[in-house]
């Protein structure tokens, strides 16, 4: 079997080489049938970083945009795989039943997750669920890096990832796909996009499974990884009955199946209801309000018993409504207003004591402004600021400069920026056994607090893009968990957590119909902490070192056939720190470093057929020891995908 899976993967790497030999006979006509070549476009138009329509080139705060072409060059089975491949510093790793994320020194407590400018919930953690986002429907991703409390509020500190899905734009537009893997792994996936009049429609469907597995290491250590069945679908409407006014309405439902163990499933159910509308007051100004209802429910499926009894782990209700009016004079003073309601109630028993009913909710009011100044067609200066007025914590104020000068064909960008967080319901009440030891909340919990000053500066030139970013952090309060006896509790780190470091980018256009993409990150994360015998010790999560590249082919040797490689690899460094254990005692620990890398083909047929032939874990890395950031990949996975599109 082990000869087969490797004359698979080698056969994989031959498509590869074939382009390379085809060029003796038939060198490529049009360099931008690279994904990379058109990588970086300063005409993007994106909403992040400004919270309203800008154009890239414009925009004062660093902003990463990455296209559905990007996407689907990495043929991602999950959202973690997208990330993991165009990030660099980027870890997804496995606690129990839930996916965990690190970048540059921030877990998901500490990134803001949006999807469509939306936010998602995240049940009584800090974190969302990742498997609620379908790879199928991202139009682009755009990545604001660092502080952006001051427009966004709480979970922003480490930045904002907002993904953006689909929406109809031509007449009629349909597309279905089918994904098998070696692991008997299936994804199907359809959509339809109408566009006709003044109403818009876009519908997506999606189905797939995956198998669990179990992972040993050397030391016979066993991680068990679940295996899921999932449902997502996906609806938005459009109605424009005339040009200055506009209305959506969507809705998104996942279900979710985590086949834990041969008696015990874990449903995930989400349902969200999107709606609003845009009025166009004038030429120069225009309003839109928008209202959210997001419903998460996580239960124990007892999957055994006549009835399947279920049992509930927590049921979330938020309600999030904003209004925004936006003024634009001859793009050179832009202002941006608005104003949030946020209600977010969560009913778990995890959130509960003897003498708690376990019943949590939070209430947040918001006021939020922006100011753009375009001094200049080459400098720019732009000032954010948001008053929060949380129902525990009372009102809290963060802003945000930035300033933005061109000059020699490169932008710089200069900004500070404030993040804020409040302690989520987990951390302030959670009470759960965990068998050997119990979890707690922590009612006295402290916001986290921080500041950021980062600098960047951005090139382009003909075939070469380059981006760098320097950054440094300052945060106070952060929460972790420290040990009480054998029991871990929620508490504030002691002192002030810095975190620095820098990010480097290239995009290059090669000849004949290569391209290369490489970035590299360094981080270095100062949070130290003392035992009870007075040592300290440096305790970090992140890897100092992270690195991705890829390289890509394309050609189109007819009008009717086209031939594209990717090859993608990540490479993340060794990590010394230190573990306080349950005596209150410094543990020192080394976690290996590793590199992973994925291979797609893809060949496109008479404009509408698309057979991508693929691995993922090319090179069958398994880790020899298995630790808390230990990859979760199986090995080696063998896949094919036909998608059909009109």
């Amino acid at each position: 079997m082990k000869s087969v899976i490797i004359k698979q993967a080698l056969t994989g790497l031959l498509f590869f080489g074939m382009g390379v030999c085809a060029h003796a006979v038939n060198p490529p006509i049009h360099p931008s049938d690279t994904i990379i070549s058109e990588r970086i476009d300063l005409d993007d138009v994106v909403v992040t970083g400004s919270r309203t329509t800008r154009l890239l080139k414009d925009v004062p705060v660093p902003t990463k945009v990455f296209k559905a072409k990007d996407i689907k060059a990495i043929a991602p089975s999950s959202f973690a795989d997208i990330l993991q491949y165009i990030l660099p510093g980027v870890e997804f790793t496995k606690h129990g039943s839930r996916d965990q994320f690190n970048a540059q020194g921030f877990d998901e407590s500490s990134m803001l997750f949006l999807v469509d400018g939306e936010l998602i919930t995240t049940g009584s953690t800090s974190g969302i669920d990742f498997e609620r986002i379908n790879p199928d429907d991202i139009e682009r991703i755009e990545v604001l890096r660092g502080a952006s409390s001051a427009l966004y509020g709480s979970n922003a500190i480490g930045g904002v990832i907002n993904i953006i899905t689909r929406s109809a734009k031509s007449p009629l537009h349909v597309s279905a796909s089918a994904r098998l893997d070696s692991r008997a792994g299936q994804k199907y996936d359809v959509s339809a996009g109408v566009k006709r009049g003044m109403i818009a429609s876009q519908t997506s469907a999606q189905y797939r499974t995956d198998a669990g597995y179990t992972l040993a290491d050397q030391f016979e250590q066993e991680l068990n990884v679940a295996g899921n069945t999932t449902w997502n679908v996906n609806q938005k409407f459009v109605f424009t009955p005339t040009d200055k006014l506009s209305f959506h309405l969507g809705g998104l439902v996942n279900l979710r199946t985590q086949h834990w163990t041969d008696k015990i499933d874990f449903l995930y159910n989400s349902y969200d209801i999107k709606a609003g509308s845009k009025w166009q007051i004038s030429p120069s100004s225009d309003v839109e309000i928008s209202y959210h209802y997001d419903k998460y429910q996580r239960d124990t499926c007892l999957i055994q018993t006549p009835d399947k009894k279920k049992r509930s782990i927590f049921d979330e209700d938020m309600h999030h409504l904003r209004a925004q009016y936006n003024l634009n004079l001859s793009d050179v003073h832009i202002v941006n207003i608005g104003a949030e309601y946020i209600h977010d109630l969560v009913a778990s028993p995890r959130l509960s004591s003897p003498t708690d009913p376990g019943e949590k909710s939070v209430d947040n009011k918001i006021l939020y402004g922006q100011y753009i100044y375009k001094v200049t067609p080459r400098f720019m200066l732009s000032y954010g600021g948001r008053l929060d007025k949380h129902s525990g914590y009372g009102s809290h104020y963060t802003s945000r400069l930035s300033a933005m000068y061109k000059t020699g064909g490169v932008a710089h960008r200069l900004s500070y920026g404030e993040g804020y967080r409040a302690p989520s319901l987990q951390e302030l009440f959670f009470f759960f056994n965990h068998g050997a030891f119990f979890i707690y909340g922590n009612p006295e919990l402290q916001p986290e607090k921080s500041r950021m000053l980062s600098y960047s500066a951005e090139g382009r030139w003909n075939k070469l893009t380059l981006v760098g970013t320097a950054f440094y952090n300052h945060v106070r309060n952060r929460i972790d968990f420290v040990y009480r006896g054998t029991d871990l509790v929620y508490a504030n780190v002691a002192g002030v957590t810095r975190i620095f470091g820098f990010e480097a980018q290239a995009n290059v256009t090669l000849p004949y119909g290569f391209a290369l993409r490489a970035s590299y990150s360094y981080t270095y994360d100062r949070r130290k902490a003392t035992d009870k015998e007075g040592d300290t010790m440096k305790l970090s999560n992140t890897r100092p070192h992270a690195a991705t590249a890829a390289l890509t082919y394309g050609h189109r040797f007819t009008k009717d056939y086209k031939l594209s490689a990717n090859l993608f690899t990540r490479f993340l460094s060794v990590l010394k720190t230190a573990r306080l254990d349950s005596e209150e005692l410094f543990q020192e620990v080394k976690y290996p470093g590793y590199a992973i890398s994925r291979l797609d083909v893809e060949n496109q047929f008479f404009g509408h057929y698309t057979l991508h032939i693929g691995a993922e874990n090319l090179f069958d890395y398994k880790p020899k020891a298995l630790v808390f950031n230990s990859p979760i990949s199986p090995g080696r996975i063998l896949y094919g995908m036909l998608r059909v599109t009109f």
